[in-house]
Formats: structure tokens, C-alpha cells, sequence
């Protein structure tokens, strides 16, 4: 994937499916945490990109995991993974397939399918936990160009 940064495309989409392939939520006071331990609790996020020319998609793979580290040990509390499929209209008109495979993909494209991927599973898990405590907890605003940043380097 290659990302491109000074041509304005109109890109047309729609949404073609949006998954939850897991959501958890394990009781903290079975690991012997107090409701006041949970403001020590900490936000690991993945994101996963896969692009398919084929059928003119674009699929984002996300996860938010709030866990509590005790000692070494890492204690997953609760979390989402979620899958957005989008597609593309007239994906090989639109999107620029180079020599060496890679596709370009405008910039401001993929924040803003990150963006409703981010939010989307925002809401998703706040409709879905239903310990009172972990209600509390949300999937913070983020940054899409540091997490593009970060699917670029892997």
C-alpha cells in the first residue's frame, strides 16, 4: 500500500458490512482488583488493512483490549475486535494499482474509513458492556495518521 498526498479524488463508497467478531468482559474482582484499580487500566489497539482489487473492498480488522498489568502479568478486562468491509465503486478507475502491486490510496481515503472503523466500534462497545464500571471506559479519540503510521512500518 502505498500512500499518495497531493491529488483531491472524489471516491465514492458504501459500507458494505460491519462485524463484531469478539467482544469480552471478565469480572476485575475475580483477579482481585478494586473498582479503583481500573483507573490504572491501559488501552492496547491493533489495526489491520486489507485491500481486494478483485472485489473492490476495503477491509479494516480493528481491536481495543483494556487490560491491568499486575506485576508481569497482563490481565485482559474487556475489549472488542471488530471487521468494516467497504466497498469501492469503480475501485480500478478510482484507486491507481502500480507496477510492483502496491495500491495508492489517497490519504484523507483511508483516515476517513479508519475513522468510521474507530468509531463504529466505539459504539458498538458501549452498547455492549454491560458491567456498570467498565461502562465508564471508552475507545478514546485517536489519531488515524498515527495508526497509518503504524500499519506502514509492519
Amino acid at each position: 500500500m502505498k500512500q499518495q498526498n497531493n491529488k483531491v479524488k472524489k471516491i465514492q463508497f458504501k459500507i458494505s458490512e460491519i462485524k463484531k467478531i469478539e467482544h469480552f468482559e471478565k469480572d476485575f474482582k475475580e483477579y482481585g482488583l478494586k473498582l479503583d484499580d481500573l483507573k490504572k487500566c491501559k488501552l492496547e489497539t491493533q489495526v489491520g488493512l486489507n485491500i481486494d482489487p478483485q472485489k473492490s473492498s476495503i477491509a479494516i480488522k480493528f481491536s481495543a483490549n483494556f487490560f491491568f498489568t499486575q506485576g508481569i502479568k497482563k490481565i485482559n478486562l474487556f475489549g472488542i475486535k471488530t471487521l468494516h468491509s467497504f466497498k469501492i465503486r469503480s475501485f480500478n478507475k478510482t484507486l491507481a494499482i502500480l507496477n510492483n502491486n502496491e495500491i495508492d490510496l489517497p490519504d484523507n481515503f483511508i483516515k476517513t474509513l479508519l475513522g468510521i472503523s474507530i468509531s463504529s466500534s466505539r459504539g458498538m462497545m458501549a452498547v455492549l458492556n454491560t458491567n456498570p464500571a467498565y461502562q465508564k471506559y471508552n475507545i478514546p479519540l485517536m489519531n488515524p495518521t498515527e495508526l497509518i503510521e503504524t500499519m506502514m512500518k509492519h
